[in-house]
Formats: C-alpha cells, sequence, structure tokens
C-alpha cells in the first residue's frame, strides 16, 4: 500500500493496524474515504482508490506469471 500515490509507510501503517488489507479492499470507497481519511487525508485515500484497479491488474497478471512458471518448471521435471 505505502508505494501508492499518497500512502506512505505511516499510513499504510495506520490502515493495516485496523483491518486487514482484505477487509479493506473489501470497504466500499465512501467507507473508506470515511474511516480512514481522518486519519490518513481524504487526499491519499483518494489517490490510492484511484490506482486499485491498476494494482488489481497488475497483481492478477503476476500471479499469471507465477502459474505460468510452476506449469512449466512441473512439465520440465515431468520430462526426466
Amino acid at each position: 500500500m505505502a508505494s501508492f500515490q499518497g500512502l506512505n509507510s505511516l499510513s499504510a501503517s495506520i490502515i493495516l493496524c485496523q483491518v486487514t488489507f482484505q477487509e479493506f479492499l473489501d470497504l466500499l470507497p465512501e467507507e473508506r474515504i470515511h474511516t480512514f481519511g481522518p486519519f490518513v487525508g481524504e487526499t491519499a485515500i483518494v489517490g490510492f482508490l484511484q490506482l486499485l484497479p491498476l494494482l488489481v491488474e497488475s497483481l492478477l497478471m503476476q500471479i499469471k506469471i507465477l502459474e505460468h512458471v510452476q506449469l512449466g518448471s512441473h512439465a520440465e521435471t515431468r520430462e526426466y
């Protein structure tokens, strides 16, 4: 979380000390702003929300790559 616009390590720590990352993602955008805006700033939360779709897309791509690599390594070991 801390690597995204508006959120630094302290902001991310404040959020993650109160909820898990999954719980944070499960909140509606308005709930995130209302719950955490007073602590880390509304601008920080809004900036993070704007980048959230890119984060999800990036994570899904990394998962696909890892799955492909794992499948490839299993295929190589079967050949021996």
